[in-house]
């Protein structure tokens, strides 16, 4: 498969949030870095994702709102998706925000068992000479987006102050490589993790 050994990043995170009034928040925050294949880093593998989120709470229990990934490097530029915070009662939390949609279980205020899913990935830039090493030469310098879509459960554990350890395992059901401008698609096969 022409596939990359490794895609990776180094980013930095800005941002910025605040609560205008009782009831409404907003969120802003960008990633600039490399993202890449670290074989041969150029000035074409800086990019700089960024997230817009706003969230209005309906009451103290209940938060409705919306988030936009915009992503320069991705096939679709754009991303709008929903999100809701909704805490059940003192013990239930319901989080369905992506990338990470998941209901919380507090046994304790330092132990919370959780299960979800999550959406991972990104867009990267692959080697000059990648579709050379492949055979492929149209894939030279190509973009590539990568998605894996997981459902699993853990818990979560606060070490002290903020500090928080964490441990998930599970089952991904789908991992997609992706060349947009190429039309070329590649599907992984399903696998546990830890």
């Amino acid at each position: 498969s022409p596939l990359p050994n490794t895609l990776q990043s180094v980013a930095g995170v800005v941002g910025a949030q605040g609560r205008f009034g009782d009831s409404w928040r907003a969120r802003i925050e960008a990633l600039p870095g490399i993202y890449s294949d670290f074989s041969d880093i150029s000035g074409e593998d800086i990019t700089s994702p960024v997230v817009l989120e706003g969230a209005y709470l309906v009451h103290d229990d209940l938060e409705i709102g919306a988030q936009l990934m915009l992503n320069p490097f991705r096939s679709s530029k754009v991303i709008g998706t929903l999100g809701v915070t909704w805490l059940i009662d003192d013990y239930w939390k319901l989080e369905f925000w992506l990338p990470r949609p998941q209901i919380e279980y507090s046994i304790s205020e330092d132990l919370t068992l959780f299960a979800g899913g999550s959406l991972g990935g990104g867009s990267f830039r692959v080697a000059e000479d990648f579709g050379d090493s492949v055979g492929r030469p149209n894939l030279n310098s190509e973009l590539v987006d990568f998605r894996e879509i997981r459902a699993g459960a853990g818990a979560r554990f606060n070490v002290g102050g903020s500090i928080t350890a964490e441990l998930a395992a599970g089952w991904i059901f789908d991992r997609r490589f992706e060349f947009h401008r190429r039309d070329l698609t590649a599907n992984g096969d399903g696998a546990p993790y830890v």
